[in-house]
């Protein structure tokens, strides 16, 4: 916790980095993955922010069906999150609420989560090296502020303020989506009788569990509903095909509606944050959102 302390004037004269604090800073990113991201450029919402009870929440669209989604650590306005909403609810017809469940709106409040996303940043070795070690002196914030948020108050968040909302609105039918951290939200969500199906975009439900001392292994168990879940190629070896949660969930009544698919080129963050001007991205980025809304006008529009 010292390095929390330390005065930012300090930081260009610390010498050497450990090598054990050169794997990932997330708690629940591979270090390979992509950095924070900014909106696309001149992207303009089309929903409106709530507050739902304790909980602001985006929310576009309109029906009887909905798609609550998860956010990554950086919170609701990382990347693509807010287009992505937008595209759902349009090409669906669908309501898509995006609540916001750390404090502050990123894991760590907005201060540990920029200097976290910029740990591995710079114009040149220097401002590099800079970056790296603020990233550090607020990694002890980043992670406190990920331990705080287990099911036991992210769940009551999802049960008792976002839920009602959407059953208020007429929804009948509600699926989840989750990017990163909000894979780990998918999963347990998916525990509940009133949701269909969920979708986790390069999730982080294992090394989420561990975090926070859940058996992974349990979590899968208690799902109810099909599963799609699209991993990236650095993302954990228990969520691709034939890993650990794979078996479990096929071995479930509804095992043959869940689809397992490793994007192997790609890196952690793609779908919501890599770069688009990236050929490779933009093809990945493109072929899961159809498999996602496929898979959602299976499992969700469909009686």
């Amino acid at each position: 916790l010292w390095i929390m302390y330390w005065p930012p004037w300090l930081e260009i004269f610390v010498p050497t980095i450990p090598k054990r604090w050169m794997s990932s800073p997330h708690g629940c990113c591979p270090a390979s993955g992509h950095g924070a991201a900014a909106a696309p450029q001149g992207y303009r919402p089309q929903g409106l922010i709530w507050q739902v009870g304790g909980v602001e929440c985006y929310v576009v669209g309109d029906g009887n069906r909905a798609v609550v989604v998860g956010h990554d650590v950086f919170g609701m306005s990382s990347g693509r999150t807010k287009a992505i909403c937008d595209d759902l609810a349009e090409s669906l017809g669908i309501i898509v609420a995006l609540p916001t469940f750390f404090d502050g709106g990123c894991c760590g409040r907005p201060r540990a989560a920029d200097a976290i996303a910029k740990m591995k940043t710079g114009a040149n070795l220097c401002e590099k090296f800079v970056n790296y070690v603020r990233g550090l002196r607020h990694l002890p914030t980043f992670l406190r502020a990920m331990n705080e948020h287990s099911w036991d108050v992210v769940g009551p968040k999802f049960h008792n303020d976002v839920l009602p909302m959407l059953q208020a609105r007429g929804v009948k039918r509600i699926g989840l989506l989750g990017f990163c951290w909000g894979g780990w939200l998918v999963f347990h969500a998916s525990a509940s009788p009133l949701v269909c199906c969920g979708v986790s975009m390069h999730p982080s439900q294992v090394k989420l569990s561990a975090q926070l001392k859940e058996n992974f292994e349990q979590l899968c168990k208690d799902i109810q509903c099909p599963q799609m879940v699209l991993s990236a190629g650095d993302d954990q070896a228990a969520t691709k095909e034939n890993g650990l949660a794979h078996r479990l969930l096929g071995s479930k009544p509804f095992g043959a509606d869940c689809q397992f698919q490793t994007f192997p080129a790609m890196r952690h963050g793609w779908v919501n944050r890599g770069s688009l001007d990236d050929p490779a991205v933009a093809a990945d980025y493109q072929r899961a959102m159809a498999m996602a809304k496929e898979f959602f006008r299976k499992h969700l529009l469909e009686e």
